[in-house]
């Protein structure tokens, strides 16, 4: 009976991660995109959080959270009106929250190295054809920018879908699916049921449910680039 509550809390990490991931590798991208001083050293140090093992990362943020001796709690203290020490993991929707941006943090910089060479294969001639227009850099943005990556921001899309419903490392060093399963996702559900309460034969059909949705996402995609590749023949 709780499965559906299970790939309830599965499907929100997922569209949260695909929301904050991409978002900020496409504004990461976007700002990269333009010359600047030092761009290369930028565009490398920008690379680090997704070179990182996902184990020492995740040791670090349980220090920074560390309800006694934490960075975040000094820094929260400093808000009027909070007085005590935050317990981030404790509560559900913080610990959720927590997570996605973990989760998105260690993945961003794929998504914006992507995005970026998508970016860098656009004209320039057509951006300098509507300035001459009159476009404001908002319309380039909506009617240039983004009709021209959008099958890269499309597969992007279907990636971090992927890779965020197989999501285990980080969910499971830092909340083990917990608080009262706020963060259990499929995955999750599945590793426990295996290996704490040895009902493989349950674990291996929720393997199958969690590989029929990936599968029907991965579908999706596949329908949605030969509709495209149709229309533009």
């Amino acid at each position: 009976p709780d499965f559906w509550q299970v790939m309830q809390t599965t499907l929100i990490f997922t569209a949260l991660v695909i929301i904050v991931a991409i978002g900020a590798g496409l504004a990461t991208a976007l700002l990269f995109n333009y010359p600047f001083r030092f761009r290369s050293i930028a565009r490398a140090m920008l690379m680090l959080p997704w070179a990182f093992p996902e184990v020492p990362v995740v040791m670090i943020f349980i220090w920074i959270l560390s309800p006694q001796f934490g960075v975040v709690n000094i820094l929260a203290r400093m808000i009027p009106g909070v007085n005590e020490n935050p317990q981030w993991l404790q509560v559900p929707w913080l610990a959720m929250g927590w997570v996605v941006l973990i989760a998105s943090w260690k993945a961003f910089p794929f998504y914006s190295l992507v995005i970026l060479a998508a970016l860098q294969s656009v004209p320039q001639e057509i951006y300098e054809a509507a300035k001459v227009d009159g476009a404001s850099p908002l319309q380039l943005f909506w009617r240039i920018t983004v009709p021209s990556i959008s099958t890269t921001l499309e597969l992007l899309v279907v990636l971090a879908s992927i890779f965020s419903f197989k999501q285990f490392t980080i969910i499971y060093l830092m909340t083990g699916g917990g608080p009262s399963g706020a963060t259990e996702t499929i995955v999750m559900r599945i590793f426990n049921t295996a290996f704490r309460f040895y009902d493989y034969s349950y674990a291996t059909a929720l393997g199958v449910a969690g590989f029929i949705v990936s599968l029907v996402i991965a579908f999706f995609f596949i329908i949605l680039q030969t509709r495209r590749a149709q229309e533009n023949g």
